[in-house]
């Protein structure tokens, strides 16, 4: 199938998040809201920007469909399982994670994640290069955004991993691959050093410890920084009263500004966008109606409707904004279990042959996620880390000769 390319409307989408409360600091318990941070968004402000051209993006337009819609399953049942708790994924961290470990799939295990990530129509090499372009068309975002996206495997010294699973991921993924000793007091750190320089100390750690069944790490991690094209004065942001979900109202830092941003006006909800820098990026926010819900929300939520969507904002509208900031955490194996993907994470069941044939007990042990996200006056800064733990059910025999012995 033929690239295409993508109209100026909502791609792939970073991350996602429905606010109810909090206990951060500056976020206390607010109604809920609906936040999505496309990576990609043109067509809410000049796609050349000021003195800033970019070239019209050219992605697969299967992958844009079965990403956005595996991105709104994964909210979706995130905020079914936590009804009322933040919710804040990164749907994109989390499928370039899997995309990776997707390439040691086999069998029925790699039929389930396609399937969950919507990609069951396209063969490896196509969901591979499919991700590669997209990856491209992101490596220069422009002056006014910072964006960035990095994977790795580390993996276990000595574990042999089949020579093709490295070059894909190194070859489609840009992976840094590593060889490290799991056993040195050291390696946990060197781990989580990484993952803190790729989100500029926004995500510090992303695991505790290292199992003696761990066999390697596959990590992605993305950074978002971007000024508002039409940035919130200070001085304009006042406490001001937020309804919140038992009907009573708490005072909130209140962003307001006059400039007006693109608005759809849909059956219960209200849904804008607010861009940054040249417009190439956008913010969408989803308010419900007073008299509605998130979940009649969910109800016509999809991929074609949010395109609709966003392809149909002619109106404009004025915005009051809370300033915000969320950090969320979660181990994501029994939401994507309940999506389709179950045997990925159970020994025996999990077939990951593609990265070694001879151990068959490979299983995901730990499909773990930690993001972060700042809304203030003068932009955003988000950041998402998705690790993939690969594991076995006992350890292979070693003798480890590490001490006087016999010749």
């Amino acid at each position: 199938m033929r690239q295409k390319a993508v109209s100026p409307i909502v791609l792939l989408t970073a991350v996602m998040a429905i606010i109810h409360s909090s206990k951060h600091p500056t976020m206390k318990r607010w109604p809920p809201f609906l936040v999505l941070l496309p990576l990609l968004l043109a067509g809410c402000g000049d796609p050349a920007g000021p003195g800033e051209p970019w070239q019209s993006i050219q992605l697969d337009e299967r992958l844009v469909h079965a990403y956005t819609g595996y991105g709104i399953d994964l909210l979706g049942e995130l905020a079914r399982q936590s009804p009322r708790e933040n919710v804040f994924v990164s749907p994109t961290s989390a499928a370039f994670a899997l995309a990776m470990t997707y390439n040691g799939a086999a069998g029925e295990t790699a039929a389930q994640m396609a399937r969950m990530l919507g990609i069951e129509g396209m063969t490896l090499e196509e969901a591979n290069r499919a991700n590669q372009e997209w990856l491209a068309s992101l490596a220069d975002p422009g002056r006014e955004v910072e964006l960035s996206i990095a994977n790795s495997l580390w993996i276990r010294q000595g574990f042999p991993v089949e020579p093709a699973f490295l070059q894909r991921n190194q070859s489609f993924y840009r992976a840094e691959v590593r060889q490290l000793d799991f056993n040195s007091p050291s390696a946990v750190g060197t781990i989580n050093g990484w993952v803190n320089q790729s989100t500029r100390g926004k995500i510090p750690t992303i695991i505790d410890g290292i199992d003696p069944l761990d066999m390697l790490f596959l990590i992605n991690a993305l950074y978002f920084k971007a000024d508002w094209t039409h940035q919130f004065d200070r001085r304009r942001t006042q406490p001001a009263p937020f309804r919140l979900l038992d009907g009573s109202t708490k005072n909130v830092p209140m962003m307001s500004q006059e400039k007006k941003f693109p608005y759809f006006r849909g059956d219960g909800f209200s849904l804008v966008a607010l861009p940054y820098g040249n417009g190439r990026f956008s913010m969408v926010l989803a308010l419900p109606d007073a008299n509605s819900d998130l979940a009649s929300f969910y109800a016509t939520l999809s991929p074609s409707s949010l395109q609709s969507w966003i392809a149909g904002m002619n109106g404009e509208i004025r915005v009051s904004l809370p300033r915000f900031t969320i950090e969320w955490e979660k181990t994501l194996n029994e939401t994507l279990a309940t999506l389709g993907m179950e045997d990925a994470f159970v020994p025996g069941r999990a077939d990951f042959s593609g990265i070694n044939p001879q151990q068959t007990d490979l299983h995901i042990s730990e499909l773990k996620q930690k993001t972060y996200l700042r809304v203030d006056e003068e932009g955003t800064e988000a950041a998402a880390v998705t690790s993939s733990r690969v594991s076995v059910t006992s350890a292979p025999l070693e003798l480890r000769f590490d001490r006087p012995f016999f010749l």
